[in-house]
Formats: structure tokens, sequence, C-alpha cells
């Protein structure tokens, strides 16, 4: 199945790129597609995306389809094929 991935921010200055399209196995997880761009994107991206190997970086707010992904669904919310996330860093202002 193919998964389009959009990155904002400092997200794209970590991948590289505006957005993305990954063919990933059927069933993968939100999480398993970000251990994915992790593995393969450049190294920068890894470190943004992960705090360690398993541990998301707490403050990336993750949508899937426009609706906010919450850390405890990372791991079973299952990607369904034109699937799109995006992947926000968080912003700072005043």
């Amino acid at each position: 199945m193919h998964i389009r991935v959009s990155y904002a921010a400092q997200a794209r200055v970590a991948a590289g790129c505006d957005r993305q399209v990954l063919a990933i196995p059927a069933g993968a997880t939100v999480f398993e597609l970000l251990q994915v761009l992790a593995e393969n994107g450049p190294t920068d991206l890894s470190g943004f995306l992960f705090r360690q190997r398993d541990q998301v970086q707490p403050t990336l707010l993750i949508l899937c389809n426009d609706a906010p992904v919450s850390r405890r669904d990372l791991r079973t919310r299952v990607l369904q094929d034109q699937d799109e996330i995006t992947i926000v860093p968080p912003l700072a202002g005043g």
C-alpha cells in the first residue's frame, strides 16, 4: 500500500523534502511507518522523530488524514492505502 507523508516546518528540513510517497506492507501502523522513515531517511530525520529507538519525540504532532494520532495510538493505528501522514514539529511563538 502507498502512504503519503508530508513534513511541516523543521520536519521538512530534517527530511530533506516537503513530502514523499512510501510503499509499506499492508497492516503497518503509524509507529512502524515512523520507524521506516527513520531507518531509510537522512540521519537528521531519525533524531528528529525518535528520542530513543522505540520512543517517538514527545513534542511531535502526528496527523493521519488531518486527525491527530495520540501517543498511545501510534502503535495500534493501522494505516490504510492512500492515508496521509503529516509530521508537525513543536511550534514556538509569543
